[in-house]
This record gives C-alpha cells, structure tokens and sequence, in this order.
C-alpha cells in the first residue's frame, strides 16, 4: 500500500467559499469524472515513480488529465507537479502539457455612441 500524508491538520473552508467553488465547478471547461479503479491505480503509480507527484489528489489529477487526453493541465502548485511538464504521456502517447493557467484576455472595449 502506497499512503502519503497530505496536512498536518485540516480546516474546513469558510462557508463563503462554498458558492465561489460551486460557481468554478460550473463551468463549461470543468468535467466531472468518476474516480474508478483505473484511475486510482494510475494515480498510485504516479506517485510511486515521480516523487514531484506527492500527494494523492495530484496522482489523481494527474491520472485523470492523462487518461482523457486533455490539452493542458493546469495546476497552481509550482513546487510539484510543473516539474513534469512533458514528462509524463497521455493515454495517446503524447507529452502531457503542465502548466500554469494563464488568465483570459480582457475583451475589448465596448464603442460608446459618440467614441467617449
């Protein structure tokens, strides 16, 4: 068996916070996925053969985004898994894109009837 230690202790989230990750998940880009026993094998693995792959919810992601041949992985956890940025293949055999997610451009400027 294969355990890794996430936090030293857990807190919950302010009740806030809870509408902000409810509008996130809504998204059109986010997927849900059931996490079935390929994945959690996949993921497993991961965290045994890349040591930058140190939590479960990173094997996890990891495992995921491969198994569905996403473009692009994005994480904000800069010390782990970025370090994989193409080192790791997809399902299809192709590098895995790891990276931070860049923001959306601003769209332009709505004229104004007279050009103010």
């Amino acid at each position: 068996m294969f355990k890794v230690k996430c936090e030293i202790e857990a807190k919950p989230l302010a009740e806030e916070k809870d509408k902000e990750i409810e509008l996130l998940l809504r998204q059109k880009w986010i997927r849900a996925v059931v996490v079935d026993e390929r994945i959690g094998i996949a993921a497993r693995r991961l965290m045994r053969h890349h040591t930058a792959c140190k939590k479960p919810a990173d094997g996890i992601h990891l495992a995921t985004a491969l198994a569905l041949n996403v473009d692009e992985m994005h994480t904000f956890d800069g010390s782990d898994l970025l370090s994989l940025d193409g080192k790791v293949n997809r399902a299809d055999g192709k590098p895995l894109r790891i990276c931070i997610p860049t923001p959306a451009p601003e769209p332009p400027p709505t004229p104004t009837l007279f050009g103010e």
